[in-house]
């Protein structure tokens, strides 16, 4: 990701699948203070990464060695309520609007940066983003989960299943 600009490398990260494990390699302090740090949403890691991404570009440490413990009770492991639960300690929302959150920091973090990174180039980065079909019904399942949580499992496991019929013999991932 050297040497592209910090939009692209925003554009890079946000759009791409598999970043997450770059959160446990090095970061510079002084990069790390310039941020919005990790905020209490699943899936602000992406952001942190994205915001960082704009910042510099990501060093790949070839000899380095990364430890990263896979277990059970990882937030990624857990049961839509249970990660619901993991992130609203206080139980005060039932939906956490885990991608509006991150879309929200997201805008915040394009703004903060916007001498670093023109905020036309990359709201435009972020609003392709969000128009991905796969993301619009994300979304969407948000929104029905305020009506109905019970209604939002079953369109989501049925919208998992066609994706999955879809992506059979495909090299793309549908998550």
């Amino acid at each position: 990701m050297g040497g592209s600009s910090p939009a692209s490398r925003f554009r890079q990260v946000v759009a791409a699948h598999g970043w997450d494990a770059a959160m446990f390699g090095l970061w510079r302090r002084d990069s790390l203070l310039k941020t919005t740090l990790h905020k209490p949403y699943y899936g602000s890691d992406c952001a942190l990464l994205a915001e960082m991404a704009i910042l510099g570009p990501f060093v790949h440490a070839p000899n380095a060695i990364l430890y990263s413990r896979d277990h059970p009770t990882r937030s990624v492991r857990l049961p839509n309520s249970e990660r619901l639960a993991w992130q609203n300690p206080d139980g005060s929302t039932a939906n956490a609007f885990e991608l509006s959150r991150r879309v929200k920091h997201l805008v915040a973090i394009t703004y903060r940066h916007r001498r670093t990174a023109p905020l036309g180039r990359t709201l435009f980065h972020l609003l392709a983003w969000i128009l991905d079909p796969v993301l619009v019904a994300r979304f969407c399942l948000e929104a029905v989960g305020v009506v109905s949580p019970q209604l939002r499992e079953k369109l989501r496991a049925a919208g998992w299943g066609a994706l999955k019929r879809i992506y059979v013999g495909s090299d793309r991932s549908p998550g």
